[in-house]
């Protein structure tokens, strides 16, 4: 079990969503929310033992950081930065958690789902952990959400 842990001041603000706020970086912003849904999900990839009892931790949710993500994902900019920083994961869990937030935050799911011509329980199965979705359930929902895919050269080949 992991826990991610925030730090609130003694008037209880949240030290990391207001440092996380202040960062001009967009892009940096949203490929740090993620990271943090990738751990969210379980998924610790590059992360390296620190001491402590680091991997002896309880996985809990930040609401805090929710609420910050959630007013971001409004933005469409932010939004697909914070696609592509969660399409980077090797697991695609990640990325399917990161398009429910963003479905959450552009109109919610009953609403998202209407526009993509999907009922609300299609949309619930295909943006859960488990959810395998056809590139044109994808390509609805995200032009439901005023999103739409891009692709870039990558590293390598």
């Amino acid at each position: 079990m992991y826990e991610l842990r925030h730090y609130s001041s003694l008037n209880g603000q949240d030290l990391f969503a207001q440092w996380l706020d202040e960062l001009s970086d967009r892009h940096a912003q949203a490929r740090i929310a993620a990271r943090l849904l990738r751990l969210q999900n379980g998924n610790f990839g590059d992360c390296r033992f620190v001491g402590g009892g680091v991997w002896e931790q309880k996985m809990s949710v930040n609401t805090r950081h929710d609420d910050w993500l959630f007013e971001q994902l409004k933005e469409a900019t932010f939004a697909a930065e914070f696609l592509n920083a969660a399409s980077e994961d090797d697991d695609p869990k990640t990325y399917l958690t990161a398009l429910r937030k963003v479905v959450e935050a552009r109109g919610g799911m009953a609403f998202i789902a209407g526009k993509a011509d999907l009922s609300r329980e299609t949309l619930y199965r295909t943006l859960s952990v488990r959810g395998n979705p056809t590139i044109k359930t994808l390509t609805a929902v995200l032009k439901a959400t005023g999103l739409k895919f891009g692709i870039t050269a990558g590293a390598g080949v």
